[in-house]
């Protein structure tokens, strides 16, 4: 790829979507973008990029398909869901409402339900959304494949999830139920019927420019009630975003209000 069709894919992957691919990291999204030509058989990556500027939806949705991470696996950062169980579990709230604010392929929410369910805790909505709807759809279908399940113990592989095959399992269907997904954008405000007791926003913002980050974090914390808790990834902060929080734990933070 040459300098400039790079910076043109930069441009609009930056507009479109918040996520700031540095000069460091040239390589790593020319690698991506050469990858969804092969797959998606388009003609050139200057034919994909001609269909992206005349605003054909599709090629959009196959864009952020592969330029977006979604490295995860069941139970990471399992200090969060003991956390989360606890506040829970010491609330007076009858009902808790979470957003799994990028929840990918499924792995974290699916986490925080199996989490939930062995506390006793079973009357609770989460709402999961992402940008990518092709990890949506892989959450809806709830199939993964065993490497996404080394940290699963045994007993719980057995009692939440069915062998399919040598390499796959599928989650316990009736999961589903405590689950409406959504597909969302962080870099645009967003504001929902009612706002949320917990939100879950973990690694997604290590992929956002100061800027953009705060302006995430401004379109998440608009729902987040006060005295309801922020989640976010052990290597991410909110130094530089300026909100009324007290930070309850690990990565765990209590909103004080605007």
């Amino acid at each position: 790829m040459n300098t400039q069709i790079t910076k043109d894919f930069k441009d609009i992957i930056y507009h479109e979507f918040g996520i700031n691919f540095s000069v460091e990291k040239n390589f790593l999204l020319e690698c991506k973008i050469k990858r969804l030509i092969q797959k998606e058989e388009y003609k050139s990556i200057e034919d994909f990029y001609k269909i992206i500027k005349s605003g054909e939806k599709n090629s959009m949705e196959i864009l952020i398909k592969y330029i977006t991470t979604n490295h995860t696996f069941f139970f990471r950062e399992k200090d969060h869901l003991d956390k989360l169980s606890e506040l829970i579990l010491k609330s007076t709230i009858k009902c808790p409402v979470i957003w799994c604010a990028a929840s990918s392929s499924g792995e974290e929410v699916y986490s925080i339900i199996i989490s939930l369910l062995e506390n006793d805790i079973k009357n609770f909505l989460i709402i999961a959304s992402d940008i990518n709807n092709n990890v949506l759809q892989k959450m809806h279908k709830g199939i993964y494949n065993i490497g996404r399940l080394f940290e699963t113990s045994p007993s719980i592989k057995a009692k939440y999830f069915k062998k399919i095959d040598d390499t796959h399992y599928q989650i316990r269907p009736d999961l589903r139920n405590f689950i409406s997904i959504k597909k969302i954008n962080l870099i645009n405000p967003m504001y929902f019927v009612s706002q949320f007791d917990y939100i879950f926003c973990k690694n997604v913002l290590i992929y956002f420019d100061s800027e953009t980050q705060k302006k995430a974090i401004k379109n998440i914390m608009v729902n987040l009630k006060v005295g309801g808790f922020l989640f976010i990834g052990h290597t991410e902060t909110l130094l530089n975003t300026k909100m009324n929080v007290e930070k309850e734990s690990n990565s765990v933070y209590k909103y004080l209000g605007a």
